[in-house]
């Protein structure tokens, strides 16, 4: 279960973000923009996934959708400029993000490391334009399914369960 570091951060996410409109917020899986990228493509939205820091970047993914067997990443792209800004506060359907995290853990873990921080897996809701490759444009990388563009990192929550 979501512990309350996550009650937190949603709390601090519905006051310090623009408002989505009335209802609360229901974050997508990453898999499920990659299972109907033409419904989300060049959307601003909320996304779902375990957030990875590695040397060669930030992404979001999940490793394994039902449909598939490899992990699944969008890499996430800052851009100061062309990053979206929500326009108005957020309320973020905690239910349903306790109920994704709990279905997620059951295909997706948060890798540990013998040394250093466990600061590299985190599970996490990033607001962003979702792009995704189509076949008249190249990824990349073969890597990553597709990107998160984000305006800054503070649109970037982490989800902490312990």
């Amino acid at each position: 279960m979501v512990m309350a570091r996550f009650r937190l951060a949603a709390a601090l996410l519905s006051a310090a973000l623009p408002a989505l409109g009335a209802a609360a917020a229901h974050p997508v899986r990453v898999c499920d923009v990659l299972r109907k990228p033409e419904e989300y493509a060049g959307k601003a939205m909320l996304v779902l996934g375990r957030l990875s820091s590695r040397e060669s970047g930030r992404f979001l993914g999940e490793e394994r959708c039902s449909d598939q067997g490899k992990p699944v990443l969008l890499e996430l792209h800052p851009d100061r400029q062309a990053g979206p800004l929500p326009d108005g506060s957020i309320d973020v359907d905690r239910a349903a993000v306790e109920h994704d995290i709990a279905e997620m853990k059951k295909s997706t873990a948060l890798h540990t490391f013998p040394f250093g921080s466990g600061e590299y897996d985190r599970w996490a809701i990033v607001y962003g334009r979702v792009e995704i490759p189509t076949a008249n444009t190249k990824p990349a990388s073969d890597r990553y399914a597709g990107k998160i563009v984000l305006r800054s990192d503070s649109l970037v929550i982490f989800l902490n369960d312990q």
